[in-house]
């Protein structure tokens, strides 16, 4: 037989008596955990009340305005840097709030940007980059060339092969030479220079995995890239 409303009321006054949580407090509490939303607004909010803090109190402790609290908890971040204040404050992994949509390269930069606290604008900035190529990166329309790569990396403190890779348990000889080459900030074609190779088609059908160099090719790869293969 389910509780009556005056058990279930009398539960959240116990529980607030208990944790010096306001009762209406604990009403939210338990209807964010019910309705398992997992957005990163309701997180955030759940870690605040799990603290026992009021909006107020939490955005004075970050010199945050309560309007902007209010606003990270309803789903709306305009400023990257305001959530991941709020949620070092509260001590939430931001890596754990933000879900990638998929797993394309685009995704994985976006959401290493914004647990950076970034903007596409500040990420452009660090780069030198214009801000509109953030934008075709991140919707996968454009992929960012080897001048970025590193700097991506470097940026949004994510090691190359998390970036690049997809399902990467075991790399491939091909994938071995492309990450080498990005690490050394090489195109295509300036490695199929350094290396004697007749064309950037060659390189990339070995990074492609399409064709294997010889072993003269391996042994120049392995002098120039300072790799083993």
């Amino acid at each position: 037989m389910g509780s009556s409303q005056n058990d279930i009321n009398h539960q959240y006054f116990e529980f607030s008596v208990k944790t010096k949580i306001t009762p209406e407090n604990v009403k939210l509490l338990h209807n964010i955990q019910s309705d398992n939303d997992n957005s990163i607004g309701n997180l955030i909010k759940l870690e605040r009340l799990k603290k026992r803090y009021t909006r107020k109190e939490l955005a004075k402790m970050i010199n945050l305005s309560e309007a902007i609290i209010r606003s990270i908890e309803e789903g709306h971040i305009p400023y990257p840097s305001n959530l991941k204040a709020v949620a070092d404050y509260l001590g939430v992994n931001l890596h754990t709030l933000i879900r990638p949509k998929d797993d394309s390269l685009g995704e994985k930069i976006r959401v290493a940007r914004l647990c950076k606290g970034l903007s596409q604008a500040q990420l452009a900035l660090l780069l030198g980059a214009p801000c509109a190529v953030i934008g075709d990166w991140e919707r996968n329309r454009s992929k960012p060339s080897h001048l970025y790569i590193n700097k991506l990396c470097k940026v949004l403190s994510i090691p190359i092969e998390e970036l690049l890779q997809t399902n990467a348990t075991n790399h491939s000889l091909g994938q071995k030479i492309k990450i080498a080459r990005l690490r050394k900030g090489l195109s295509q074609r300036e490695l199929a220079s350094l290396i004697g190779a007749p064309s950037a088609t060659v390189v990339s059908k070995w990074e492609k995995g399409e064709s294997i160099p010889s072993a003269l090719y391996k042994e120049k790869l392995c002098r120039v890239l300072s790799i083993s293969l």
